[in-house]
């Protein structure tokens, strides 16, 4: 993460300054790291220029505020606002959050203050280990909501099965999203040791994917991030398309998919919590 500043041009580099600045008096965090980067060439023809050739650098920013923002995409559309040169992915943690993440060894937080390139920050160290909670109560609430999240999740998967018996294929699909969207919001409670933001599905899925850590295979496959997106399309139908006909054939596959792969969330979760307390 040091190079960071040698792949933005001197325009994006002081945009960026400009934009931790104004974060910084809007919002007043405690820190702002970038936990990630990508660097975008745009070349573009036209019938009035040659080329036009320019390096645009994407980035993802961790803003630690003393409490969470009640609305959750602030921070996300001020900073898309005033960062005009390339495309800035803003996740928002309260200090209270970051502080239980720590003490439940979470990796996501962890390597982030160790290793993401620190752009602002009140002082030097707000998040040592005397600031830190006993370890036991964060376990115990990560498991809590790990475990009533699941419960949940497995209560619509059941909803699902017995309204596809009843051959009701549009609310089928509409309880497969929400029993994955609960095993997303259970597998972030244990792995960040709070409760999950109410982000959509896919937003969800790729926040779980980021911070597992070490990831089993089955979230690297692409039909799972097709399984996502399609749940997400078929439920936001149900809920505005008044006309919107579920397949019969579709619905069988999704509910398949779904329940699998909610099925080795939840085992690995479960692995995960017993390596958490048994340390």
């Amino acid at each position: 993460m040091k190079d960071l500043l040698e792949y933005l041009c001197s325009n994006q580099e002081k945009e960026l300054e400009a934009l931790v600045k104004k974060i910084s008096e809007k919002f007043n965090p405690e820190q702002i790291y970038c936990f990630g980067y990508r660097r975008n060439s745009l070349i573009r023809y036209s019938c009035f220029t040659e080329c036009d050739e320019r390096d645009s650098v994407d980035c993802d920013l961790l803003v630690i505020t003393e409490s969470t923002l009640k609305n959750e995409t602030e921070i996300q559309e001020f900073a898309r606002e005033c960062f005009t040169s390339g495309n800035i992915t803003t996740i928002n943690f309260s200090r209270k959050v970051v502080l239980a993440s720590l003490a439940v060894g979470q990796n996501f937080i962890n390597t982030i203050i160790k290793n993401g390139f620190l752009l602002f920050t009140k002082v030097d160290e707000p998040y040592g280990n005397e600031h830190i909670k006993e370890r036991a109560v964060d376990i115990n609430t990560a498991r809590f909501y790990f475990e009533r999240n699941f419960e949940t999740a497995w209560s619509f998967i059941d909803a699902a099965a017995d309204r596809m018996i009843n051959e009701d294929y549009k609310l089928t699909v509409f309880m497969l999203h929400q029993a994955l969207e609960f095993a997303c919001r259970g597998s972030i409670n244990l792995f960040l040791g709070f409760n999950g933001n109410k982000k959509n599905l896919e937003t969800l899925f790729a926040l779980v994917n980021n911070i597992a850590g070490h990831l089993p295979l089955f979230r690297q496959y692409e039909q799972n991030n097709k399984l996502v997106k399609q749940l997400l399309k078929c439920s936001e139908r149900v809920k505005f398309d008044m006309n919107f006909v579920a397949e019969k054939d579709t619905i069988i596959s999704l509910q398949s998919l779904t329940e699998n792969l909610i099925e080795t969330m939840d085992a690995y979760g479960k692995e995960h919590l017993n390596k958490l307390i048994s340390n």
